[in-house]
């Protein structure tokens, strides 16, 4: 889990003794929920201070394009197609937001976008996944209901997929 409360430069400079093993049980298939920041620092860099995130994903996190800042409230969701399963489990439409930065995927990595949202005119990713790692820049325990049910989803489907990849660090 990577907690979504925070700014970048702090948790990079926290996740820096241990960023390259990190970064390897992730690719090995460790799975992961990022929520927020967390979902910022499966990214490589931040226009909000100076450090690397872990890089799973390439782009930059940058600034909300907008003239309300912070982003603070509900927000629709707009899965992409094919829905993925949590979405679909958890059956989430409106999540609750509270974010100034997001993530801007970079080449292959927008083929990982799961679910996009707009706040005014900015469009951007609202949830990426890369195998077992998982990021969204809501706020799902903020999220009522369906929210909890995401949470729950993505902690069954990484037991599952756990259960069936032994080589998967614990």
């Amino acid at each position: 889990m990577l907690p979504g409360v925070g700014a970048f430069t702090p948790a990079a400079e926290r996740l820096g003794p241990g960023r390259a093993a990190m970064r390897e049980a992730l690719q090995r298939g460790l799975p992961c929920l990022g929520i927020c920041l967390g979902m910022q620092l499966l990214f490589e860099h931040s226009d909000e201070g100076p450090g690397d995130g872990l890089g799973v994903l390439t782009g930059r996190v940058t600034r909300l394009q907008a003239a309300r800042i912070p982003q603070i409230g509900w927000n629709m969701l707009e899965p992409t197609a094919p829905r993925d399963p949590l979405l679909i489990a958890s059956g989430l439409e409106t999540v609750y937001y509270a974010n100034s930065f997001v993530c801007r995927p970079s080449g292959e990595s927008a083929r990982h976008v799961i679910a996009w949202t707009t706040h005014e005119t900015d469009r951007f990713p609202a949830a990426v996944r890369v195998g077992n790692v998982v990021g969204v820049q809501f706020h799902p325990e903020k999220s009522s209901a369906a929210g909890v049910r995401f949470v729950r989803a993505f902690l069954t489907d990484a037991a599952a997929r756990s259960a069936r990849s032994p080589e998967i660090p614990a």
